[in-house]
C-alpha cells in the first residue's frame, strides 16, 4: 500500500479500512465517504480518510424518515 502523501486508489483505501473494494465503491456511490474525481478516476485523500475514520463518518448514510410518510 502506498502510504506517502499521494492520493489513494480503491485498492489502497479498501486495504487501509479493511473493507472490500465493493463496499468502498458502494460508499462512493451513496456518497458515504469523501472522494475526489479526477476525470473518470476516483481517488481518496489519506488525510481525509483518517480524519473521517476518527470521527466515525465513514460508511454512514442518512436514511429517510419513513414515519412521516402518508399511508
Amino acid at each position: 500500500m502506498n502510504m506517502d502523501k499521494s492520493l489513494w486508489r480503491y485498492e489502497d483505501t479498501a486495504k487501509f479500512l479493511n473493507v472490500s473494494e465493493g463496499t468502498l465503491r458502494y460508499w462512493v456511490h451513496t456518497r458515504s465517504i469523501r472522494f475526489l474525481k479526477l476525470g473518470r478516476l476516483v481517488r481518496f485523500s489519506p488525510e481525509q480518510i483518517k480524519e473521517d475514520l476518527q470521527i466515525g463518518k465513514i460508511g454512514e448514510m442518512e436514511l429517510p424518515d419513513l414515519s412521516k410518510e402518508s399511508k
